[in-house]
């Protein structure tokens, strides 16, 4: 943020691209919202080329270069570790499911954005009580993901996990319309103790 002071905590939002993307086209869609909130704002950047942009690769690459962004803004930052919320689009947003099941105890909140979730690489939990981040997930209806996103939202709401499913009627594959509206709205959600 732009009155960052190193002797105070911040949150800090992890933003990863969609396939085909790179990290200013997060920075750039996030940098708002994390303003508003004080939040220190990263968006790593996929290293497999891919179209215009990159892609995350195989799981365990998206989630190697992941952990090791969060480790070098812990170094440089002062960040909360308790308030870290992980957003992503399309096949950053699938990196996102995956990630929260691997790492819950990393992120506080997860907003997935069109994103899908591949059950068999990592399975949600069965068991109530299970610990997992706060999850907004959106999506559009018309978007491929969207049966899947509800699927979703109900393991999740099956064990316990506060959840909000935000399903944008008439929309594809894209951020809703009311963009910035709705980030703002999901922060506050996965930031709520």
């Amino acid at each position: 943020p732009s009155t960052y002071d190193d002797s105070k905590p911040y949150a800090l939002i992890v933003a990863l691209h969609g396939y085909g993307s790179d990290a200013n086209d997060m920075a750039t869609t996030w940098r708002e919202a994390a303003a508003k909130i004080g939040a220190v704002l990263i968006a790593p950047q996929a290293l497999e080329p891919a179209g215009r942009g990159f892609s995350w690769g195989v799981v365990e690459q998206g989630d190697f270069l992941v952990l090791r962004a969060m480790e070098k803004a812990k170094a440089e930052h002062n960040i909360d570790s308790t308030r870290i919320i992980l957003t992503g689009f399309s096949q950053g947003g699938a990196m996102c499911f995956t990630l929260a099941v691997r790492h819950p105890d990393l992120f506080v909140g997860v907003i997935p954005v069109a994103g899908y979730y591949e059950h068999r690489v990592d399975p949600i939990p069965s068991q109530p009580g299970s610990k997992l981040p706060r999850f907004v997930i959106m999506v559009g209806d018309k978007d491929q993901p969207a049966d899947n996103n509800r699927d979703v939202a109900k393991r999740l709401e099956a064990i316990g996990v506060p959840v909000q499913l935000k399903v944008y009627p008439n929309l594809g594959h894209t951020f809703p319309p009311n963009r910035q509206t709705e980030m703002d709205s999901a922060l506050r959600f996965v930031l709520q103790n």
